[in-house]
């Protein structure tokens, strides 16, 4: 029937809602927990917080619910003196309800309208909780539905759940229903919400058994989700979430399916996935600023700067990896968000060094402030291009504007960063200044010098991906950047530069291998190159093609009409192979893995968007194809 308002009592949000709650808790979990068999409702309510089965919230909503409205009825039948739970409707009768129960009018709010406030929001709440506790519980309506509990349970009848567990694909139903029955158990320090916790998993269980069939493996789909929740301080409050929104599940549920890297993380750390599941609750920022200041504050929290920097390099990575196997963000969005993450990290680190090294310089402690202001750091490669896979290093360059007496003191610290760093990235260094023969900080007269008339022509390609990514708008950093743009841009390319560039890819694709999806031919330099010799050859006249993102310079280029259909297709394979490279290295697996015939091989394909190896292997031809072309 019509449910308003206006009945306190069998209306929307009332109290046969929550003596509906109370009673439907007591006969599902009543069997195991004698304790919560109350036949008094607000008893009940104290009982089923204690056990675990409500949270202290829920059940002190419902008791202060209940005897809220449970008083309204009364005043309502005292009233009227008849057995009604109808509010009424005349606005007088309602003012002097209001007034009965203790209600005075205020500024902006007259009695009647502070006591309708109270219980729209009230109800409102009662029914949002009642939703959020039986929403698509036990949604299974076949003959399968009972049996999904006793997966749950350890003296059930083995044959009746192997049978059901092999409908949905498993392979080995034993360890399967074995992997289940451990997800069902709660942490000693929660067990008192483990009648909860067994709620939620139930109502998640055909979901989830579905969505593992539908990968190649739903053994190990099975076996990562009983792995991913082992360390978990509270499993309810995960099986809640993926119970109440089935793509949260379908989201871990990728992971557990095709990423064996990720899984290790959170094995690894478990308050990891804890901490991850509160930034999908609130999708807190991931833009440079909110990751320098989570690595700052972590990193004073913790024990050391590497292992505060450890922590949110790992829970970003979780984030970056689930959003990008699931499809919610781009090959492009995810190479930028690695880039961003590795940025954040550096910037704090190289704060965290400096300081480390002057404890070391007490004699330029006064100069502090104007030390660490004179010091930049410049990216180069896949770091400096935005262009990061999940291996990528980091290609840095130090520069410093000192005198004689600070060199000891910034070699110091750019070595003590370096050790540091190398916990979460390696760090590359022979990019700078005279390579690996050069000193590791270069002065900034030192690096004006060598750019202005001693650097070769493969490292004007190179320096197209440079940008300063620390110290950027301090003198120094807008500095080093204008020494950089006046190398790249200024001079005139040689006459043979066409012919160099190929001379130089061609070397390199001799050095690696000609198969080699980075190096080799149709490999992703192919594209790199292909857009830094259109960049040195056009950016002199037009700086909106001086970009160091190389996707970003690409698409500059495309607009400007040069590259032509070619230049679009590299782009798209660059993007397609990338993609491969980046998944693959999710998994923990190589590119060769592809060219087998194993279930190995379909999951890898899988993961990366295909339907079978085959495909997958002619979308890497096509690609390398587009590539090579360009």
């Amino acid at each position: 029937k019509d449910e308003t308002y206006r009945d306190v009592k069998t209306g929307f949000g009332g109290i046969r809602d929550i003596e509906f709650v109370v009673q439907f808790l007591q006969l599902l979990h009543g069997g195991r927990l004698p304790a919560i068999r109350i036949p008094n409702t607000l008893e009940a309510l104290a009982s089923l917080e204690e056990q675990g089965v409500l949270k202290e919230e829920e059940a002190n909503h419902f008791a202060k619910a209940y005897a809220f409205l449970r008083r309204v009825e009364h005043i309502l039948q005292l009233e009227h003196g008849s057995q009604t739970h109808r509010l009424p409707e005349r606005g007088s009768e309602f003012e002097t309800l209001a007034l009965r129960l203790g209600y005075r009018a205020k500024k902006s709010l007259s009695a009647s309208q502070a006591l309708r406030r109270d219980i729209e929001e009230t109800t409102s709440r009662t029914r949002q909780l009642l939703l959020l506790l039986f929403t698509d519980l036990f949604q299974s309506d076949d003959d399968e539905g009972d049996v999904f509990e006793s997966m749950l349970d350890e003296s059930s009848e083995p044959s009746r759940v192997f049978t059901v567990l092999s409908t949905y694909g498993i392979a080995n139903p034993s360890a399967a229903w074995s992997r289940l029955r451990e997800m069902a158990k709660e942490q000693d320090a929660f067990k008192r919400f483990a009648p909860r916790l067994r709620s939620y998993l139930l109502s998640a269980l055909p979901e989830m058994l579905r969505f593992a069939k539908s990968t190649p493996d739903p053994d190990t789909t099975i076996a990562n989700f009983e792995r991913m929740t082992a360390g978990l301080g509270a499993k309810g409050a995960f099986y809640e979430l993926i119970a109440a929104k089935p793509e949260v599940l379908r989201l871990f549920g990728v992971l557990c399916a095709y990423s064996t890297r990720l899984i290790e993380i959170i094995q690894q750390r478990p308050g990891l996935l804890d901490e991850f599941l509160e930034l999908i609750r609130f999708e807190r920022q991931h833009d440079l600023e909110s990751l320098r200041a989570e690595v700052e504050v972590r990193s004073l929290a913790a024990a050391s700067f590497v292992e505060g920097a450890k922590w949110t390099f790992d829970l970003e990575l979780l984030r970056i990896g689930l959003f990008d196997v699931s499809g919610r963000e781009s090959t492009h969005e995810t190479m930028l968000a690695l880039a961003t993450l590795a940025h954040a990290i550096l910037g704090h680190g190289v704060k965290h060094a400096l300081s480390e090294a002057l404890t070391k310089f007490p004699d330029l402690a006064e100069r502090k402030a104007a030390l660490f202001e004179d010091f930049c750091v410049v990216a180069l490669g896949k770091f400096g291009s935005g262009a990061m896979a999940y291996d990528s290093d980091l290609d840095l360059i130090f520069v410093h504007g000192g005198g004689p007496e600070t060199f000891a003191f910034y070699d110091a610290a750019a070595l003590a960063l370096r050790k540091e760093l190398a916990a979460i990235y390696e760090v590359d260094l022979r990019l700078r200044p005279m390579g690996s023969a050069g000193p590791v900080v270069s002065t900034l007269a030192s690096f004006a010098d060598y750019f202005q008339g001693k650097a070769a022509f493969w490292e004007r390609l190179a320096m197209t991906r440079a940008r300063v990514v620390v110290n950027a708008e301090d003198p120094i950093g807008q500095h080093v950047s204008d020494v950089i743009a006046r190398f790249v841009y200024d001079a005139a390319l040689p006459d043979n530069a066409a012919h160099e560039v190929r001379r130089m890819r061609r070397e390199m694709e001799l050095k690696e291998g000609l198969d080699d999806p980075k190096r080799g031919v149709g490999g992703l330099l192919d594209f790199e190159m292909c857009v830094e010799y259109l960049q040195l050859l056009q950016g002199q006249s037009d700086p909106t093609l001086r970009q160091a993102d190389v996707v970003a310079a690409g698409d500059a280029l495309l607009r400007q009409g040069l590259g032509g259909q070619e230049l679009k297709e590299a782009k798209e394979g660059y993007l397609v192979l990338r993609r491969i490279i980046n998944r693959l290295q999710l998994a923990g697996a190589s590119l060769s893995a592809l060219y087998s015939e194993t279930i190995a091989a379909q999951r890898l394909a899988s993961l990366l968007g295909f339907e079978t190896p085959e495909s997958c292997r002619d979308a890497i031809d096509l690609a390398r194809n587009a590539l090579r072309k360009a």
